[in-house]
């Protein structure tokens, strides 16, 4: 983890230095993602959690042809089901969640032209996450019970990918962001009075996005 984050420091520090050199080359840029989380299968962390939604928006600046950086924020989200008893329908629903806002550090690699430009990244964030479970007795429903605690932790993560150049101001992209965030959550007291221990959850995963992206 300090590795990764002194990296992403001398990467913004190049970037402020190229600002002076470059800066007639300088662009701005929006863009919005949607895609899918795949959880990691950790025992620890995101097990048996299925493929969930994410959604993404950046505001970027395009420092020279070779070098970006990004602020962005975003909604992640996974559930999970865990039967019981299926005679009776007994069951754990849990869902997961995050907000992210996040800095992301990319070099840019142009090729055909300008029409198409490879990236690869990394970057640090603050995630907002929560988890919920949600305990179902179909033939006592008095004894349904409930849990829910939201938890703020910093992570990291990776990014590579594609944009296709449509026009100068709008791109096509494509992109697959690894990453890795650690909330701790403690013990957590139901609904219902009981408690239940979390403790600290490796959560993260591998997401992959389809942009829309203008430039201005």
């Amino acid at each position: 983890m300090k590795k990764v984050i002194m990296a992403v420091i001398t990467i913004f520090m190049a970037m402020l230095v190229a600002t002076s050199v470059y800066a007639q080359d300088a662009k701005s840029y929006v863009d919005l993602k949607l895609g899918a989380f795949y959880p990691n299968q950790k025992e620890d962390g995101l097990k048996d959690f299925d493929i969930g939604p994410n959604i993404e928006a950046d505001l970027g600046y395009k420092f020279n042809k070779n070098l970006a950086g990004e602020i962005g924020i975003g909604y992640i989200r996974t559930t999970a089901e865990f039967i019981y008893d299926p005679t009776t329908g007994e069951k754990e629903e849990d869902t997961a969640s995050a907000i992210p806002i996040t800095l992301t550090a990319k070099g840019i690699l142009p090729l055909a032209g300008d029409k198409v430009e490879l990236f690869a990244g990394a970057g640090l964030g603050y995630y907002f996450t929560k988890v919920e479970a949600e305990y179902v007795y179909p033939p006592n429903p008095v004894f349904n019970d409930s849990v829910s605690k939201s938890k703020g932790a910093f992570g990291y993560h990776v990014v590579g990918g594609a944009d296709y150049n449509i026009t100068k101001t709008i791109a096509l992209g494509f992109e697959v962001k690894w990453f890795s965030v650690k909330p701790d959550y403690g013990t957590v007291v139901s609904a219902g009075g009981s408690s239940l221990d979390i403790g600290k959850v490796e959560g993260g995963g591998v997401i992959t996005n389809l942009a829309l992206k203008y430039r201005f």
